[in-house]
């Protein structure tokens, strides 16, 4: 069985297919043979709490964009955000931390384009209730021995990103793991300011949240990874 991961020596189809073909090593069938279904597959999707953080996530930028679209959000709409983002870190650390680092920016942005009070309490609230929640709830952010705090932490790449073999190997990597959904996104940004005349507030606002949580999601582990 081959573990998961790049092979420098074979094209990005070759590995693409490798990977696909690689049964899971733990959920096993009703007869105890191997799950012909695909390592990454089973860990990103069919964990309670990562399916929880997928769907929670989903709602959470609807009530974000909802927030940002209105001139005066309710208390109740900052306080929904707030939870919602408070407990994404729960339900799934790295998607609730970069969904949490999205709104974050967005909220400055916000900020720094009309500077008034109306942007800034609100936004403040909601930091300090995430915070508060982030931490408090247990889990990765907690402190303590219990936790294993020193089990984690975050150490710089040699170079840019996961792949080995210079500018061919980062292509045929990112083409092996995102595959059309890479060109697709890339396709959407290049092509949006063209048309983001046409669309709605709502959408616009949709639209900014997922890019640049498709930015805030794909830099940073292209320059830091977990050593566990």
């Amino acid at each position: 069985m081959r573990a998961t991961g790049y092979t420098t020596t074979q094209g990005w189809w070759e590995n693409l297919r490798e990977l696909a073909e690689t049964p899971v090593f733990h959920l096993r069938n009703a007869d105890g043979s191997l799950s012909n279904l695909p390592w990454d597959i089973i860990n990103q999707f069919q964990q309670h709490a990562v399916a929880l953080g997928l769907a929670l996530t989903v709602f959470a930028a609807f009530l974000f964009c909802e927030w940002r679209r209105r001139d005066h959000p309710s208390v109740w709409l900052v306080a929904g955000n707030t939870v919602c983002f408070g407990v994404l870190i729960l339900c799934h650390a790295v998607i609730g931390a970069i969904a949490c680092l999205t709104a974050g920016i967005l909220l400055v942005a916000g900020w720094l384009r009309a500077p008034t009070q109306r942007n800034f309490w609100p936004a403040l609230a909601f930091t300090m209730g995430v915070t508060a929640l982030s931490f408090g709830h247990g889990g990765m952010l907690s402190l303590g021995a219990g936790y294993e705090t020193e089990a984690m932490r975050l150490v710089p790449r040699d170079g840019l990103g996961y792949s080995a073999g210079g500018a061919p190997g980062f292509l045929h990597w990112n083409i092996a793991g995102f595959g059309v959904i890479l060109i697709g996104a890339l396709w959407a940004l290049a092509s949006w300011p063209a048309r983001a005349g046409r669309h709605s507030e709502q959408r616009r606002h949709v639209f900014a949240f997922f890019a640049v949580m498709l930015v805030v999601s794909y830099v940073p582990p292209q320059l830091y990874y977990y050593a566990y």
